[in-house]
């Protein structure tokens, strides 16, 4: 539950695909990508492309699915999405977290210069938080099993893609997202 990279001073209602593109395209953003077979969890909005894995759209997904009906996945693809919107559900939590902690996030500021820095100082108390106070009770609040995330925008979900990748990552990415999905269900069935 930390934050890895921060891109402030967009406004609150910039797509967050907008916002992913642009750190990825602009050279001074710096942004982490992650290591060959490793990937960012992005939401049902984003495609498959190198570094970034998405659920399979048009299947059951949230958590709250899962739960409200006692419903197993019926299939390996059920099972990813379940699996996915689990650790999608961790970053939910972490932003509860980070809100709830610092609640000057949650109201309006009126001075963009000032925004900007105080979003990335909490950000840092954070994660400082997140690293040194292990017993923190907010913390353990948001880390309970069974608290599940708002659900994700399903406007965005309909409009957001990337743009900035080539159709080999997309392909390269596509090939372990099936991987994934064959390993975690040879697996689940084992179980």
């Amino acid at each position: 539950m930390r934050f890895i990279f921060v891109a402030a001073g967009w406004e609150g209602t910039a797509h967050d695909s907008k916002v992913l593109e642009n750190a990825l395209v602009e050279p001074t953003s710096q942004f982490p990508f992650p290591p060959h077979d490793k990937y960012y969890v992005v939401n049902a909005g984003f495609r498959n492309t190198k570094g970034f894995l998405a659920p399979y759209k048009g299947l059951h997904y949230h958590l709250k699915d899962y739960r409200r009906s006692e419903r197993e996945p019926q299939n390996a693809k059920e099972l990813f999405n379940c699996r996915h919107s689990s650790l999608h559900n961790v970053i939910e939590q972490t932003f509860g977290t980070w809100k709830n902690r610092f609640r000057i996030l949650k109201q309006g500021m009126n001075h963009y210069d000032i925004n900007t820095q105080v979003i990335i100082a909490c950000a840092v108390l954070h994660n400082y938080l997140r690293e040194y106070q292990s017993t923190d009770e907010i913390f353990m609040v948001y880390e309970q099993e069974n608290i599940v995330a708002d659900d994700i925008d399903q406007q965005m979900a309909q409009s957001n893609n990337v743009g900035s990748s080539s159709r080999s990552h997309d392909r390269e990415m596509q090939v372990q997202h099936e991987k994934i999905v064959r390993t975690m269900s040879e697996n689940y069935i084992k179980d």
